[in-house]
């Protein structure tokens, strides 16, 4: 019924569908309304099973999705579009991947290229870095393996994979900063900047570190001075601002040498 309605509808621009229980046929309609629609730019689709057929054994088949993806490819006018755990075994840790905004892309995606809604994603993100100066995807890991973009020549080298799971963040600055960080706190120079980072978000308005977790489990910080001192620490640290850099102040006595590990710690970083 919504796939017939949006054929003909020329008024409606945000269409909210999430937890509709629609499967892979509903899909398949809903796609074919979206190719012939031209007024929608808000699409929210999450917690459908739409990678399943309706059955009482039901199967994957990513039919729907793959349409509804090439869908929206025709379609170059969507503001927002939400497909957060419409396929068997989707996570609800995939960063900005569960509901892409294309005009605002900054922030951290975990992307399973050989998924059909993730390989999309992917590929628009790194058309719109390509084509843009001062965009750029940062911290890049494929399969956990950190990857570098650039070949010996300074140019970007590397090509977009069939397969595997990429993790980064995609930073603009001209919109403002989402960058993740991973510090490993027996190491002197990862608390000491873990430290000034979660002092800096207290600090300063605009600024915070979200999505902390220590040893993959959530870990809500008190004062920044009393983090563990073992473990692995991660947050994602947003920005709502334009800004060129981020930045900490740091004072350390060379003469010292734990200090000047510190201080070559912090450089090689």
């Amino acid at each position: 019924i919504v796939g017939a309605m949006l054929c003909e509808n020329s008024a409606l621009t945000h269409l909210d569908l999430s937890h509709n229980a629609i499967f892979m046929n509903g899909a398949l309609a809903l796609a074919a309304g979206i190719e012939k629609n031209e007024s929608l730019r808000h699409l929210e689709l999450g917690h459908n099973p739409m990678g399943m057929t309706q059955h009482t054994a039901a199967q994957q088949d990513l039919t729907g999705i793959e349409a509804l993806v090439k869908a929206i490819r025709l379609r170059e006018t969507f503001s927002s579009v939400g497909l957060t755990e419409v396929q068997e075994g989707a996570s609800v840790t995939r960063g900005r991947a569960s509901r892409f905004d294309p005009q605002q892309p900054a922030g951290h995606y975990i992307l399973d290229v050989s998924s059909t809604w993730d390989l999309f994603l992917a590929e628009k993100l790194w058309a719109r870095m390509l084509a843009n100066e001062g965009e750029v995807w940062t911290n890049l890991t494929l399969d956990s393996a950190k990857v570098n973009l650039l070949g010996a020549d300074g140019k970007v080298a590397w090509e977009l994979p069939a397969k595997g799971v990429l993790e980064f963040d995609y930073m603009d600055w001209k919109l403002g900063l989402e960058t993740s960080f991973r510090f490993e706190l027996a190491k002197p120079a990862d608390l000491s900047l873990a430290k000034k980072l979660f002092e800096r978000a207290v600090a300063t308005e605009g600024e915070a570190c979200t999505s902390v977790r220590l040893n993959d489990l959530p870990f809500a910080v008190g004062s920044p001075d009393k983090l563990p001192i073992s473990g692995v620490l991660k947050t994602v640290y947003v920005v709502t601002r334009p800004i060129e850099k981020l930045s900490v102040p740091f004072e350390l006595n060379l003469g010292v040498a734990s200090e000047r590990d510190v201080c070559l710690e912090l450089w090689r970083r």
